[in-house]
């Protein structure tokens, strides 16, 4: 997803768009399914100047640990 850049995450896994190798590592439903479960931070405090808010915690703790 990072090297070609699509519209939508959805077409990806669509056989038109010419990505059918990614659908074969992780079907659509699974990414959804984590997608949906993944938060790092409370969405309803959102500062949108913020770039990083919603994973802000987890690059927090990245740093600590590579700064030890």
């Amino acid at each position: 997803m990072g090297v070609s850049k699509l519209p939508t995450y959805t077409d990806y896994w669509s056989s038109l768009m010419g990505h059918e190798k990614d659908s074969i590592i992780i079907s659509l439903k699974k990414y959804q399914k984590i997608l949906k479960s993944i938060h790092f931070n409370n969405n309803e405090e959102y500062k949108p100047k913020d770039r990083f808010y919603k994973v802000q915690p987890l690059l927090d703790i990245i740093r600590r640990n590579c700064l030890k």
